[in-house]
């Protein structure tokens, strides 16, 4: 069994499709259906059915295996390149949407500054995304709100983030330096989609304490709604982290009373993963990008 017979049994497992599997190895269709042909034979049952096109029973059983010799095979090597004092070539981490442009802008800083030949790629993506990207080896470093449970990762907390309103600067709440949270329930607001983590923490948050805002538009990305906040659309409640390095001209900050919570953004690695000396330094520097405690 080789190597390169599972990296494109994973392959056409994930494409559904011989030819486009080809296509993305930048290998012959006719040297993709050898390699799993000769996987099988190795195995000694059939991993895929032809018509209609899909996975065996047995195929699917082996897939998760077969992900993870892949990803030990990838952890091998990076512990083999830590004991020579290197760093990995790639690093991918993946955060969600209300952190996204405050965290980039923060990581490739340390990135250029620090590891300069390393290549850095940063995902936007929810928790469910996030998690299974981590369990996949799809991402190295996750940074999440909450402390997730779960059996695939671990965790570290590095940061403490709150709520705050933004409203135009010629806005009626803006006039205040703060607003009693009993208030927020009669103002129309702007907000992320629902089915982001940060508006599901916000709306828990509300509804725990009785408060239903009405909603007068969704948008897809905290960076949206500063523009639309800008262009005097509307208020806006919003996590504070996400407000960091925007200097957004007509926009005004106002502390809510009533809602003093802070919520824990979690740095997130995979379980299984080798925590060699030099990921272990690399989480640490991750980690002391930010104050352990919320910025006043």
């Amino acid at each position: 069994m080789h190597i390169q017979q599972l990296i494109t049994f994973l392959e056409v497992a994930k494409r559904r499709h011989f030819r486009k599997a080809a296509e993305h190895l930048r290998l012959t269709q006719p040297a993709v259906s050898a390699q799993i042909r000769g996987l099988e034979e190795e195995l000694g049952f059939s991993l895929f059915q032809r018509h209609p096109f899909a996975l065996t029973a047995a195929g699917k059983a082996f897939l998760p295996y077969a992900k993870q010799v892949l990803s030990l095979i990838e952890e091998g090597k990076l512990a083999a390149l830590d004991s020579e004092n290197t760093l990995p070539e790639e690093v991918t981490v993946a955060v969600s949407s209300g952190m996204a442009m405050p965290i980039l802008a923060r990581l490739l800083k340390y990135f250029r500054q620090e590891h300069p030949r390393v290549r850095v790629t940063i995902r936007t993506k929810n928790r469910t995304e996030l998690i299974r990207g981590l369990r996949d080896g799809e991402v190295d470093i996750g940074i999440v709100y909450g402390i997730p449970e779960h059996r695939h990762i671990r965790s570290q907390v590095i940061h403490y983030d709150t709520i705050t309103l933004i409203a135009p600067a010629d806005h009626p709440v803006a006039r205040a330096p703060f607003l009693p949270l009993e208030r927020i329930g009669a103002i129309p607001l702007l907000a992320l989609s629902s089915e982001t983590e940060e508006q599901q923490l916000i709306n828990r948050l509300l509804r725990e304490r009785g408060i239903y805002p009405p909603i007068a538009v969704e948008l897809r990305s905290v960076e949206e709604i500063l523009r639309m906040v800008a262009l005097g659309f509307g208020p806006a409640l919003v996590p504070k982290l996400a407000l960091q390095g925007t200097g957004e001209p007509g926009v005004r900050e106002v502390r809510i009373t009533g809602l003093e919570v802070q919520w824990p953004v979690t740095l997130v690695v995979p379980y299984r993963r080798i925590l060699s000396a030099g990921f272990r330094q690399l989480m640490d520097d991750i980690c002391g990008i930010y104050p352990s405690e919320p910025e006043a």
